[in-house]
């Protein structure tokens, strides 16, 4: 018998006993995520067949994983839901003392507790200007001097700086951030300030700075924790 003999309901019961059979390691893992200081959440879409058939309402697939440098035990977990509501992330996390790096979906603003912190993602508040950048003419990108390349520059100086102290302990990390990484995070800021008059709320450079500037408290968190 070959793989292709086999039935899409046999290989369907044998994937339901496997993740009988490892649920209590999913557990365990699930009960070192809570342990950790940092975790890292996020969300997306996903398509669930039914009788063969993709079914119209929309589920989620929520991510979590330890987001420390000096984590001695990494750990990933998936939690598929129906819905986005933020009370399955609140579920899962219960019981969490730490920081929780998250996007700007108000989801997650419950969370925020003096045993919960919520810091920002700085690659999404990057992307929305990589978006900008994309929707723009092809001979628009090539102007080194447009508000979109501009921002992308300030992000570049950001992540150069992650990458030269990413080997560093904790409190070098900390130590750096405050003196090189606060000043530039300052000028980010300014800088969205001065154009966020400048650009239309539908425009996606316009979205990417209003995400940013909305999302600021969050964002400089990473500043207070070489983590």
């Amino acid at each position: 018998m070959t793989i292709t003999d086999l039935s899409r309901a046999t290989l369907s019961n044998w994937m339901l006993k496997s993740a009988e059979l490892l649920e209590p390691f999913y557990d365990r893992l699930h009960f070192y995520l809570i342990q950790q200081k940092i975790v890292q959440a996020d969300e997306t879409t996903l398509n669930v067949i039914q009788d063969g058939r993709e079914t119209k309402s929309k589920s989620y697939m929520w991510l979590y994983q330890s987001g420390s440098h000096d984590n001695q035990r990494p750990v990933v977990l998936y939690d598929c839901q129906a819905t986005r509501a933020g009370t399955h992330a609140a579920n899962f996390l219960q019981g969490f003392s730490g920081h929780l790096q998250v996007d700007g979906y108000a989801g997650y603003h419950p969370l925020a507790s003096e045993h919960c912190i919520l810091v920002g993602c700085m690659a999404h508040a990057r992307r929305k200007f990589d978006e900008a950048l994309k929707v723009l003419p092809k001979a628009s990108r090539q102007n080194k001097h447009g508000l979109t390349q501009t921002a992308l520059r300030k992000f570049a100086r950001l992540y150069a700086i992650e990458k030269q102290i990413k080997a560093l302990s904790t409190e070098q990390r900390y130590i750096i951030r405050q003196e090189k990484s606060k000043p530039l995070m300052l000028e980010l800021k300014q800088w969205c300030e001065a154009n966020v008059t400048k650009t239309a709320k539908e425009a996606a450079i316009g979205k990417a700075i209003r995400y940013t500037l909305n999302q600021w408290d969050y964002l400089v968190r990473y500043l207070e924790d070489g983590n």
